[in-house]
């Protein structure tokens, strides 16, 4: 894939739908006719009615789903993409849609900027292709601010899928990397440091060209030096007779490639041995216990580092540093596999090797201009024609002073807008932040409400769920109730029943013993009169036929008074046992009345 992926996300300004669609040029953009530009699938006034319409539509959802204002301010957020040369705006689309879909993020203008960048020093054009996306992030369905949910996680993922989506590679995390984003006028400002370090550079070069003999003579005494140090102890077979009679020009033309090309030879040695070295130490692994491979990897990388490093030193240099020595014996506390101790260790001698070669650059740098130096010292008169030539690049350079001159006054117009902005973004930020220090107070205190409020919930929850108990067990004991009820009235009503058939037996009964009583009475009487009759002379005692009348008739009433007297005394106790029973029934039927509210006419 070849190029790193990146996503950085950034609060949205005043001015960036304009700065998007290059309304508003910056001031550092590539000229125009090197043929680079952008392209924008919506300009400002449309992208900002899109943004404006789906921020309405969010406050409208969030009012009717929450019942209240709608709070949110940092809603609006810029995302900053590194793509390919040959990124579209289709995959920037498909990367929207993604965010979209899996995020909630709602994108509203998409811009791809080829027209930023630099020129080196070569003249070559280096482009910062990016793009820039700009969402409002809130909820399509709720109107909540979703972004504030967002966490570093999350972005780690973005990182991810971003590269997936645009088919590029997935840059290493900057935890571990450190890495930071420079914004691109910060980046116009290194670069025009840089630029200003190469103009102090080649303004020492004049000075050093202008200087007069006697500091030619010290640049003398150091090609001398120089010269010693040339002298080839790396190179076999040189002949230094064959530099007599040349120029010293060409002598040291003739040293000097020599000594880079005995380097260059030793370096090729060296890594032909470490590759050499590197197949013994995989057969060494192959054949170790597999408990003793990891050590046997690390010590035998640590090995063949030190030969190669040894090697250099007869050339004064080096490839691995004790930073590289002290990263590999930390890889024996890590626990890694063998492949993965094998890629960690390529790792590190990627990195040593790149280290190495920037190494070696200077180093072939140095000798390349200490040889310089020793041709400007053998023709002054070379020297005073470069002096010439450079006067004339002065001439240029001074041009190209008085174009950043008028850039930066460029520039400076638009630090006071930029800066008129943020001092009015500044204003409201303030104001912003005292709304958020006043609603931090009042969500203190609603926490405390809410906090006291769910207590009384807890506790009238618990009442509730009493009540409702005791309303079940209620209404179970009034099913009972009625069933007893039913059962009440059915033997109440059969109880009036049997009331009203002991009234007419009572009344019987009554009359009856009236009769008796009358009958009593005349009996009575009767006997009465008989006990007042005049007794009869005795006469002689005879054999009498018949019984005597009077006794007899006598006998038979007391019999019948007797009879009538018990008669009398059963029908007593039949009326005592009826008034007892009416007695016990009037009790009942009063209970019933008082306990289910039944009104009779019994009383009456």
């Amino acid at each position: 894939m070849g190029s790193i992926a990146s996503i950085n996300f950034k609060p949205t300004n005043n001015i960036q739908l304009k700065h998007n669609d290059r309304t508003t040029p910056p001031t550092y953009l590539l000229a125009k006719e090197l043929g680079y530009g952008c392209e924008c699938n919506r300009n400002c006034d449309d992208a900002l009615a899109l943004r404006d319409a789906l921020v309405a539509k969010a406050k409208e959802r969030y009012k009717q789903a929450f019942n209240q204002p709608f709070k949110s301010t940092r809603n609006l957020w810029s995302a900053v993409v590194n793509i390919k040369p040959t990124t579209t705006m289709q995959d920037l689309e498909r990367l929207a849609r993604h965010f979209k879909n899996k995020y909630g993020f709602q994108c509203y203008q998409i811009a791809i900027h080829r027209d930023e960048g630099h020129i080196d020093d070569e003249g070559n054009v280096c482009i910062n292709h990016h793009a820039h996306m700009e969402f409002v992030m809130l909820d399509e369905l709720t109107g909540k601010n979703i972004f504030r949910l967002i966490r570093p996680r999350h972005l780690r993922q973005i990182q991810s899928e971003v590269a997936t989506i645009l088919g590029m590679q997935r840059g290493v995390d900057k935890r571990k990397s450190g890495v930071k984003r420079i914004e691109p006028r910060a980046y116009a400002k290194l670069m025009e440091k840089s630029k200003g370090e190469r103009k102090e550079l080649k303004a020492k070069y004049q000075r050093l060209v202008k200087k007069d003999l006697n500091e030619l003579k010290v640049i003398n005494k150091t090609y001398a030096s120089l010269f010693k140090q040339l002298e080839i102890r790396h190179v076999e077979n040189f002949n230094k007779e064959s530099l007599n009679g040349l120029s010293d020009t060409e002598k040291i033309n003739i040293t000097t490639t020599a000594y880079l090309e005995a380097v260059e030879n030793k370096i090729n040695t060296l890594k032909q041995q470490k590759l050499e070295a590197e197949k013994s130490l995989a057969e060494l692994i192959d054949n170790a216990p597999k408990g003793k491979k990891a050590h046997t990897l690390i010590e035998g990388a640590r090995k063949i580092w030190a030969n190669l490093n040894k090697g250099l030193k007869e050339i004064n240099l080096s490839e691995f540093e004790a930073e590289d020595y002290k990263a590999l014996r930390e890889l024996k506390k890590k626990g890694l596999t063998i492949d993965g101790l094998k890629a960690r260790i390529t790792e590190l001698e990627d990195l040593a090797e790149s280290r190495f070669q920037e190494k070696l650059k200077l180093e072939v740098a140095q000798v390349e201009l200490n040889a310089d130096f020793k041709k400007l010292q053998s023709k002054h008169n070379s020297a005073l024609a470069d002096i010439t030539l450079l006067k004339f690049g002065k001439e240029g350079l001074q041009d190209q002073i008085n174009d950043l001159v008028k850039e930066k006054q460029s520039q400076s117009k638009d630090y006071k807008l930029t800066i008129q902005g943020l001092q009015t973004t500044n204003k409201e930020l303030s104001k912003q932040i005292e709304s958020v220090a006043a609603l931090k107070a009042k969500a203190q205190e609603l926490d405390t409400k809410s906090n006291s409020l769910a207590k009384d919930l807890a506790t009238k929850s618990d009442v509730i769920r009493k009540a409702l108990e005791n309303v079940q067990s209620l209404h179970a004991t009034n099913k009972e109730q009625a069933e007893s009820l039913a059962s009440l009235q059915k033997d109440y009503k059969e109880v009036l029943k049997a009331n009203q058939s002991l009234s007419t037996r009572h009344t019987d009964d009554l009359t009856k013993i009236k009769e008796l009583e009358e009958s009593n009475t005349n009996l009575q009487k009767q006997i009465n009169a008989l006990n007042k009759a005049p007794q009869a002379q005795e006469v002689p005692k005879q054999k009498d036929i018949a019984p005597k009348p009077s006794q007899a008739d006598y006998d038979a009433l007391k019999r019948q008074y007797d009879d009538a007297q018990e008669n009398l005394r059963q029908a007593q106790e039949k009326i005592d046992d009826l008034e007892y029973e009416n007695t016990k029934l009037g009790d009942a039927l009063i209970e019933l009345e008082t306990k289910h509210g039944i009104t009779s006419n019994y009383h009456k």
